[in-house]
């Protein structure tokens, strides 16, 4: 029985090992193929352009926090020091979503509003798996949907196309994993809603340690008659 006790120690403090191990090699990754700024700069670049007006950032409680965060960040991001940007965002922005809109005419001559919003949700943070106290990811996905609604009296008919796609996540080496959406629709607006869960399979020299399993990602696109 001693033998065996001292045997299950052995393999338990080789898996603890392990573990720590495939999470040093993760975070060294991030400073190098898994640079986070990889997927930020792509999204992020478009609020300090044209496309200003399609963005809105939002703090821990809720508050939209857009003109604030650029009015902190536009010239650090004009000097092009990305890694200053990216590291207020981590400090201070919980989300970022960029919204676009197109209309058109239908045949019964309703209009049909098509939207599409990116969100970049950020700081997750790991709630169990190997060394998840010191785990974070950020995660990005889009929401697109059509409402169908009478031009005169604004009410809505349907909800279509609706989709969730475009699923992924900084470091890259974490996956959006159950991923689910759903629609629902009121008198003058159709509502999407969708979560997913960032989840890294940890591995060291290839063997498998454990899994993380990192906070909920959600988003809500509420597309409004007008």
């Amino acid at each position: 029985m001693k033998r065996f006790s001292k045997i299950f120690a052995f393999m338990l403090m080789a898996a603890m090992t392990l573990g720590i191990m495939a999470q040093a090699q993760g975070l060294a990754a991030i400073g190098d193929a898994e640079d986070p700024l990889n997927e930020f700069i792509p999204y992020i670049e478009g609020f300090y352009g044209e496309d200003h007006e399609e963005y809105a950032n939002f703090s821990e409680d809720g508050t939209d926090i857009t003109e604030v965060v650029y009015r902190d960040t536009q010239d650090i991001a004009a000097q092009g020091d990305w890694e200053q940007v990216y590291r207020y965002f981590q400090e201070n922005v919980t989300s970022t979503e960029r919204t676009r809109v197109e209309y058109r005419r239908t045949r019964a001559m309703d209009i049909a509003k098509s939207q599409q919003k990116d969100f970049a949700i950020y700081n997750l943070r790991g709630l169990s798996g190997p060394d998840y106290k010191n785990c974070k990811c950020d995660a990005y996905f889009t929401l697109s949907g059509t409402i169908y609604y009478n031009p005169n009296t604004k009410v809505v008919s349907s909800v279509g196309g609706a989709s969730m796609y475009n699923k992924r996540c900084n470091p890259t080496y974490c996956q959006l994993g159950g991923a689910s959406y759903s629609t629902s629709k009121s008198t003058y607006s159709g509502t999407i809603t969708a979560k997913a869960t960032p989840t890294w399979n940890v591995e060291a020299a290839g063997v498998p340690v454990g899994t993380v399993i990192y906070q909920q990602a959600s988003g809500t696109m509420t597309i409004q008659a007008e």
